[in-house]
Parts: C-alpha cells; structure tokens; sequence
C-alpha cells in the first residue's frame, strides 16, 4: 500500500509518552485502563541519581529507573515482542506491515528528529527513549502519522526524519529501531492482583534498592552531593547542568514533580480499586513530594539565571532532603 491509517486508533493526550502510547495501543486492542494504572502497573516509577564525567549534564536526575516493558506484562497478562533491527529498511517494511494489517505501532525515537516538536538543535537535546505510536503513513507525500503524548490528534513527520529519529546512535538511551508488537488476551489476570503485585515491587524498589545512587539513597545521596555541584563544574557547566536538571525534573514528560504528581494518582486509583485508605494518604503524601520537587527544579532553574548559586543550591539541599523523608513513610506504609 502507498497510504494507510489505522481504522478506530484514537489517541487522548496524556502526560508521559511511555504511558500514554501503551495506553493509547491498550485502548485500542480493547483493554481499557488510565494512564495512571499504566504507569503504576509497569513499575518503571522510581529514583535515580547518575553520575557520568562524560555526559551533558554530568548529572542527570531520573523519576523513573526502567523503561517498558519492565513488569506490566507480566502482572497483567499480556503479551509484549520488543523487536529491533539494524536495518533503516527493514525497520520500515516491519512496522508498515503491522500498519497494514490495522495494528498501531509503539516505537521509541529520538526527540531531536521529530519535526512537530521543533526541539533546539543542541547536542545535549537528543533523547532516544522517547515513546510514539505509529498509527499511518503517506508514501506519496513522504509522511508518517504518530501520537505523541500532549499533541491532539495524530502529527505529521517525514519519513526520512523518523527514520532519522528511529536510527539516532546518541546515548545514553539510543532508540536502536526498536518496536513493539503488543496482543492482549480475551482474558487478562485481575486487575486488583496485578496493582497488590506492583505496589510492592515499587515500594521494594524504593525503600531496598540494589545501589545506593537508587530509591530513597539516591535522594539521599543527591541531597549530599548538589551542595559540591558549584566546586565539580565551572560556571558554564553548572548554569547548563541547572537549566536541564529543571527540564529532567519538571518538562520532560514526568507530569510535573519528577513523575511523582502522576504515580501520586495511581496511588489513588489503586486506593479506589483495592478499597485501601492508606493508599489514598499515601498518594496524598507523595503529592506533597511532587510539589516539593517542582520547587526544587524553579529553584535550580532560578539558579541557572544567576552567578552566585550556591545560596538556592543549599536552600534546595533541605528541600531534597524533606522528599526524601516524604517517600520513604509513604513507601513504608504500603509494604
């Protein structure tokens, strides 16, 4: 075929393009659950302090510590094929198949190609982890057709820079082709059995996590080391390293409050769905943790803007600190 859309795939915006596109493909195989539930139920929710010499920044700040699929196909039942291939050519033939047969695609692409979300072109603005959904295409017109989290509707995007977006060698997180064929059973396990199962892996995951730069000793070990941020870069590194840590924390796809504000709503649907009153004052507890993170990342980004950082870089150690003791009570509540 020379042009194709996806019969009955709708996409509603959402917060998190990784939960928002399975969503999205989950919806249409007709299993319907929140972004939320999504994001909870894949435990990829999480925290990461990351320290690399090399890097832009040299370092990154992360409310998720896995991508999808992690645990969500097994707690639910369904079935994930992650696919990749080295081949431009034979990454478009397999996806435009799928396409074919009226199977929407999720894929991961690096930010810096895709045309409608016109990022700056700097070196330190590629993210090749970022999940769409290839719903069409137009051979004739040299376009796809994606969804992608805020955007209503589906975007155009020119072949050759999906391709581009597809292909991308940038780390950390190349997108290496990579696609996912997604079936979901006529039956899937229970959903209350899947949510008991996830709150404990995220809560394990916090509170016992396998390093020490993970879970609430990363927080701890963040709220130490930002106090020598101002000492290990120089001037231009740190304003740098400020304005993204903002970005990573508040911008990027985390619904606000480093990912907190959006796994704070789980908390809440999983409350409901359980009928467990100490989930809803767990998620109203790790809302607090969001706001305070949004706090800290307009205090970094203030302190971006000025020469003297230090005084809002300390002020924001206390802050750190605070959601650090947030978190581990509202984990140590649901185990």
């Amino acid at each position: 075929m020379m042009k194709k859309i996806v019969e009955s795939f709708v996409h509603r915006p959402g917060v998190h393009c990784e939960s928002s596109a399975i969503r999205d493909v989950f919806e249409y195989h007709g299993l319907r659950l929140s972004e939320e539930m999504v994001f909870g139920l894949d435990c990829t929710f999480g925290f990461i302090y990351w320290k690399q010499k090399s890097a832009i920044p040299p370092f990154h700040i992360g409310g998720k510590i896995r991508k999808f699929p992690n645990m969500l196909p097994k707690f639910l039942g369904v079935n994930v094929e992650r696919k990749t291939t080295s081949s431009q050519k034979k990454a478009w033939q397999s996806i435009k198949e799928m396409l074919d047969t009226d199977v929407p695609v999720p894929i991961f692409a690096d930010i810096y190609y895709l045309d409608y979300m016109n990022v700056p072109k700097e070196p330190w603005n590629h993210f090749g982890a970022h999940t769409i959904v290839l719903a069409g295409y137009d051979e004739e017109k040299g376009e796809a057709y994606v969804a992608d989290t805020s955007f209503s509707g589906l975007q155009a995007i020119s072949l050759e820079s999906l391709a581009d977006a597809r292909n991308s060698k940038y780390k950390p997180f190349p997108p290496r082709n990579i696609y996912f064929n997604i079936s979901v059973p006529a039956k899937t396990q229970p959903l209350s059995q899947a949510v008991k199962k996830a709150l404990m892996e995220t809560s394990k995951n916090m509170l016992n996590p396998p390093v020490r730069n993970f879970g609430i000793k990363g927080i701890r070990q963040l709220a130490a080391d930002i106090l020598n941020w101002p000492k290990l870069l120089d001037p231009k590194q740190l304003k740098l390293t400020l304005f993204l840590t903002y970005i990573d924390v508040e911008e990027a796809g985390t619904g606000g409050g480093n990912f907190r504000r959006l796994y704070s709503r789980f908390l809440k649907e999983a409350s409901e769905l359980i009928s467990d009153k100490r989930l809803l004052k767990a998620g109203e507890k790790l809302n607090n943790s969001a706001n305070a993170w949004s706090e800290i990342a307009r205090s970094l980004m203030k302190a971006s803007q000025v020469k003297n950082a230090e005084q809002i870089i300390s002020k924001t150690h206390e802050k750190i600190i605070e959601c650090a003791n947030i978190e581990e009570e509202v984990f140590s509540s649901i185990i």
